[in-house]
């Protein structure tokens, strides 16, 4: 997939982003440096996985125009405010919090982007009996 290519430019989006939290994940506990790296990526995988939703869904419309933009946005807020708030445990626990539920439906956004894009698939390419 070419980087230009809306699904392909979410592809590597979402393996890079994902690639980083998995990567600082393994680091977590006692905290080092890769505490900051985990909570940047902690925030930025949901918008991620909405782009690769949208992309994957070939989503067209006003809900994928404005969405996007909004996701981004409250993303980078949220990882600021992680970085400049990580040594507080009750501040962090609710952004953590907030991103995880993010997270979810991020999640459940790109499974049904790539259940449409699979059914379409298929409804496109007739079946071949050998």
């Amino acid at each position: 997939m070419l980087p230009a290519d809306p699904l392909g430019r979410s592809l590597v989006f979402l393996g890079s982003i994902g690639g980083l939290y998995m990567l600082s994940s393994a680091d977590l506990y006692p905290p080092a440096a890769s505490l900051r790296a985990n909570a940047l990526a902690t925030t930025l995988l949901p918008p991620t996985l909405l782009q690769f939703a949208l992309a994957a869904g070939d989503a067209r419309g006003r809900f994928a125009r404005w969405s996007l933009p909004i996701a981004w946005t409250l993303a980078v807020l949220a990882a600021v405010s992680m970085q400049i708030l990580l040594g507080d445990p009750t501040a962090t626990g609710w952004i953590s919090a907030t991103c995880n539920a993010a997270l979810g439906l991020s999640l459940a956004a790109a499974a049904i982007g790539l259940a449409a894009r699979a059914r379409v698939t298929a409804d496109a390419a007739p079946l071949v009996a050998f």
